[in-house]
């Protein structure tokens, strides 16, 4: 597979995130990357957390591998769900992201 682009774009429709496949709504900027396979071209697109989860993380996968739909839930390193009793909880069901220092 050969990444085309990536670029960060607000979407104008809701999109799911590739790798932790959460659903967001429009008028939210992801990251667009488009490639190429065997001639055919595909687009996912990745959110901030995803996205800084991969820059943070390169000694825990290969770009050779990959990624299947939501395989980022899998890693023990990935962040986890915020849980309503837990103190950073922010009323939305949001992540606690330490790639920005944000809950989304």
């Amino acid at each position: 597979m050969k990444q085309i682009s990536a670029k960060t774009v607000k979407i104008r429709k809701p999109h799911h995130c590739w790798g932790c496949t959460k659903e967001f709504p429009v008028g939210t900027e992801l990251l667009a990357v488009t490639s190429e396979d065997s001639g055919k071209l595909s687009t996912v697109y990745w959110c901030i957390t995803c996205d800084g989860w991969l820059l943070n993380h390169r000694n825990e996968w290969s770009e050779d591998d990959g990624f299947d739909y939501g395989d980022l839930l899998e890693f023990d390193s990935y962040p986890k769900p915020i849980q309503p009793d837990e103190e950073d909880w922010n009323g939305e069901g949001g992540v606690y992201s330490e790639a920005c220092d944000n809950i989304l």
